[in-house]
């Protein structure tokens, strides 16, 4: 980065999910608070290898999942713990869990490359509606839930009329249309147009060094 600069250079990293259509649709779903608030994340990201001898899970698959976080919300993350599975290997684990809080968002990082299918999910658990996207599935990869649940408000008022169970709703389920693009050509068009208007491009430096200390 101080190379970068002292030559005047443009500095991007490889996060792809910046560009991906269905994580920029998921950005726009948030800050329409279509969601209500935000109470939960959870990301997965596991298949049978490709296994690394030389870093962790959690370094490997993680560093996506947690661009795509940086991505999504302006506020800092913070590691809560990481649990590491050594199953191979000593000192490399295999299967990682990320657990992390964004402002009082409470978030799960599930990395591993000893599952026998590939699975990538994100599932987003807000007060009013909950979203799943699913990758590796070959249409509707996108869906909104009108489901959630909550405890109703008790007081000592209406403490013996009303029960303290948690209330469930269920309504329907909202495929959200989302058109395919060429997500590599978008990622280097964007490293042309940043280098040619000497402006940041959105994996920049600073962006690609946060990501790095939250892993390490």
């Amino acid at each position: 980065m101080k190379l970068s600069q002292k030559k005047n250079k443009i500095l991007m990293g490889g996060y792809i999910y910046l560009y991906n259509p269905y994580i920029i649709k998921i950005k726009k779903i948030l800050q329409n608070k279509l969601l209500g608030k935000i109470k939960y994340i959870e990301i997965e990201r596991k298949n049978l290898g490709p296994i690394r001898n030389e870093v962790d899970a959690h370094v490997d698959l993680g560093s996506h999942d947690l661009s795509i976080l940086k991505f999504l919300f302006s506020e800092k993350i913070k590691i809560k713990n990481i649990v590491k599975k050594e199953i191979l290997k000593k000192n490399i684990s295999d299967i990682s869990i990320i657990n992390l809080k964004i402002k009082d968002i409470i978030c799960q990082i599930n990395s591993s490359w000893l599952n026998p299918t590939k699975e990538r999910k994100l599932l987003i658990i807000g007060s009013k509606k909950m979203l799943l996207f699913d990758e590796m599935l070959s249409k509707n990869k996108l869906k909104i839930f009108d489901k959630y649940a909550y405890y109703p408000k008790i007081t000592k008022f209406n403490a013996d009329y009303i029960s303290n169970k948690a209330r469930i709703y269920l309504g329907k389920t909202r495929n959200i249309k989302v058109y395919e693009k060429d997500v590599l050509k978008d990622e280097l068009l964007d490293f042309i147009k940043s280098s040619e208007n000497r402006i940041k491009p959105k994996a920049n430096g600073y962006f690609c060094l946060e990501v790095l200390k939250l892993l390490i």
